[in-house]
């Protein structure tokens, strides 16, 4: 009875080991079916991806009315959150430039489309990419401002355009997790520039500046501060000063045109510890072999003396 016993135990624990097992294993399958399903539709959606950046590679051709497809396109997702922002996963070098959320992503959205013509039919896609918090807001911080993408395209048909420049990481644009003004504007006979304009405040302290940028290779080349404030620590600082330029366009046929700055209120002087006048008018000519604007400046002549040679002094 006792060696029967025995034996009923030895089976009884045989067949629970092999139901444990025969479970595990099924909860194992369960989990490695599931898994394989989850990659299995990523590789379809990374297969989609690809096929889509081979067929745009190919052709260059967009819609530039359909900011999803291209963003989508241009920056290799077919995710996007609630805000229609678009959700990419950024390599390494990406990850020194642009903002990172919190959850290690990249979002970025279409900020606006600007048309031009300067003989072709012109696009200029603005992207911006935004770090955005684990509340799904972004970033309001004062250091906070989003990479600026530049999309270039002209027009081949009604609805197809062809992509002819893009820079991902051009540059950053802002502050207070907000997109500084971007347009374009005409510097010269059928010439174009991208005008950034974005300003700071901080402890008392305020600027302005402006910077344009050539079409289509989108070179620096002009930069102004535009105003400049500072309103002191304490109430009629005598170091409070304002001051700003407006600035425009001289009629020209030139491929860049002159540009007047015209500066007025006040400043620190760089010789004493005062404020002085900081009115002063400047113009800025294009010099075609530095590729950037400079100050054009009268010489004076100096004297002749028997001591002296002709010196000219700016």
């Amino acid at each position: 009875m006792m060696m029967k016993n025995i034996h009923l135990l030895i089976a009884f624990l045989i067949f629970l080991f092999l139901s444990c097992a025969n479970s595990s294993s099924n909860k194992n399958l369960d989990e490695e079916n599931q898994r394989l399903k989850v990659e299995l539709e990523l590789f379809k959606n990374l297969e989609n991806n690809r096929q889509r950046v081979v067929e745009h590679s190919g052709t260059r051709m967009f819609n530039v009315e359909n900011e999803r497809e291209v963003v989508s396109v241009l920056f290799d997702t077919e995710d996007f959150d609630i805000y229609g922002r678009a959700v990419w996963t950024p390599n390494f070098a990406e990850r020194l430039d642009f903002p990172i959320s919190y959850d290690g992503f990249c979002y970025t959205k279409t900020d606006k489309v600007l048309f031009f013509n300067d003989e072709f039919q012109r696009a200029l896609v603005i992207f911006g990419t935004y770090e955005i918090m684990d509340n799904e807001e972004v970033n309001t911080s004062h250091v906070s401002s989003p990479m600026l993408s530049l999309a270039y395209f002209t027009q081949r048909k009604n609805n197809e355009w062809e992509l002819t420049a893009f820079k991902k990481s051009f540059v950053h644009h802002g502050s207070w997790g907000e997109m500084g003004n971007t347009e374009i504007k005409q510097v010269g006979k059928k010439n174009f520039v991208l005008d950034l304009s974005w300003g700071y405040n901080s402890t008392g302290e305020g600027k302005e500046w402006t910077t344009f940028y050539s079409i289509p290779d989108f070179n620096e080349i002009f930069h102004i501060t535009t105003a400049h404030t500072f309103s002191g620590f304490e109430e009629n600082d005598k170091n409070a000063f304002a001051n700003k330029a407006k600035f425009s366009i001289l009629p020209s046929d030139k491929r860049f045109g002159d540009i007047l700055i015209e500066i007025t209120g006040t400043k620190p002087s760089d010789k004493e510890e005062r404020i002085i006048s900081a009115n002063e008018d400047k113009v800025f000519v294009y010099d075609e072999q530095a590729g950037v604007y400079i100050v054009q400046i009268e010489p004076e002549e100096t004297p002749v003396t028997d001591e002296t040679s002709i010196e000219i002094t700016p």
